[in-house]
């Protein structure tokens, strides 16, 4: 495949992993060769560092992806004093190397985390095996996974963050909000002037913060996944608040009770729930817009009672295009 010399880097997000692994890789390796004077000790950090900061990919939440590195150094750690135990004897060495490596990698049946730690703690256990060294260097060791475990730690809780899911969050929120004015003021009066377009707009906008973000490479995360399913209800009610707007041939909403309730309360949810999505607000009440749901289905005339489950956005001519997500595969 030519190379066309552009590089794609969404959020900066290789830039700012290459900066904190040679970053936490170069301290940990000058402290344990000069301050402390142990080589042993200044590998075992130096390889710790790259294991959890450039091989391991621990995406989520700060505190989720603290947990899950520090789980990691816990296994490590266990499996460096097995390995430093077996290092001297090239048989047992093979022989453990062979089935811890089985073990261990097949917990990425369990995806997530799991998957994401296969290869880094694989990568310590590889590390005691290949060092020689008998079971007195086991502090030193184990003094190394620490330094190393814990400057990367504070490098992947704090050290130049992404901030890819908070934008995308962000927008998503400022799609609810511009629903919830749209489906208000249709509550309020048939054919009200609205920001029908802008609504199409801010939608674009967040399906293009969603394909920048950051992909896992062990598959995307849950909380990605449910931003993706956040769009595409957000899709389906913009094609509603452009049908009610366009269909000149259904009656005024405001001349049936429980249609205008419905919207307010539909209103009131997504406000409620883009506050949720920026982190200042309760989360909706599903019961309020169910209730609300079931008035307006006993006691509609004049309204199409179908009309919410037959808007489908992407079987509408006149849908929203879909940003195609970057190739997150590499080759």
């Amino acid at each position: 495949m030519e190379w066309t010399g552009h590089v794609e880097d969404p959020d900066h997000r290789a830039l700012r992993r290459a900066g904190r692994t040679s970053l936490v890789l170069t301290v940990s390796f000058l402290v344990g060769a000069e301050a402390v004077g142990n080589r042993q000790l200044a590998t075992v950090a130096a390889f710790t560092s790259v294991a959890l900061l450039g091989i391991a990919d621990f995406g989520g939440e700060r505190r989720a992806r603290l947990a899950a590195a520090a789980a990691t150094l816990v296994v490590g750690a266990g499996l460096l004093a097995l390995g430093t135990a077996v290092s001297s004897d090239t048989a047992s060495a093979t022989v453990a190397m062979f089935v811890v490596t089985f073990l261990v990698a097949y917990t990425a049946v369990f995806s997530g985390y799991f998957a994401a730690a296969v290869m880094p703690v694989v990568m310590i256990f590889v590390v005691a095996t290949g060092l020689p060294g008998s079971l007195s260097t086991l502090p030193a060791r184990l003094a190394g996974l620490a330094l190393g475990g814990g400057l990367s730690l504070l490098a992947l809780g704090w050290l130049w963050p992404s901030r890819a899911a908070a934008a995308s969050s962000q927008a998503l929120g400022r799609v609810l909000a511009a629903l919830a004015s749209g489906f208000r003021e249709m509550a309020g009066a048939r054919g009200a002037a609205g920001a029908g377009p802008s609504v199409d707009d801010l939608v674009l906008g967040a399906e293009r913060a969603i394909a920048s973000s950051a992909w896992r490479p062990d598959g995307v995360s849950s909380p990605h996944r449910a931003r993706m399913y956040l769009l595409e209800g957000s899709r389906r009610m913009a094609g509603l608040l452009r049908r009610l707007r366009a269909d000149a041939t259904t009656p005024a909403l405001a001349d049936e009770p429980s249609a205008t309730a419905l919207l307010e309360v539909l209103a009131g949810e997504l406000d409620r729930s883009a506050g949720a999505l920026v982190g200042c607000g309760p989360l909706p009440d599903p019961a309020v817009a169910e209730a609300a749901t079931g008035a307006y289905a006993a006691g509609a005339r004049s309204v199409d009672v179908d009309l919410l489950p037959h808007v489908k956005s992407s079987a509408k001519p006149d849908s929203l295009p879909h940003v195609k997500p970057p190739d997150r595969r590499g080759g």
